[in-house]
């Protein structure tokens, strides 16, 4: 888990250095513990890449409430989008 989360962490400093206009964030937060996912969060997607289109691929919901737009899917397709997002589990964003 250690390595794992190392080289997220590793994979995710290497990318804001490229200076891209658009980055693609494939779950970074997911192999790392709680505090450093909001850490990373806060201070890397929000933080020096905030004048970049970020798009975050994530499990994690309590992300999406700084989202400017949500994109649900399942099974590979598009299911709802929007800034307001319902599904089973109740709002999702709003």
């Amino acid at each position: 888990m250690y390595h794992c989360m190392l080289f997220e962490i590793g994979f995710l400093f290497h990318s804001l250095f490229q200076d891209k206009s658009v980055y693609l964030l494939d779950d970074p937060l997911a192999a790392v513990d709680a505090h450093v996912a909001r850490h990373l969060f806060n201070h890397c997607i929000m933080g020096l890449l905030a004048e970049k289109t970020r798009i975050l691929c994530t499990h994690h919901t309590k992300y999406l409430v700084d989202a400017d737009h949500v994109v649900l899917m399942d099974k590979g397709y598009i299911i709802k989008q929007g800034w307001q997002i319902t599904c089973s589990y109740g709002l999702l964003i709003k």
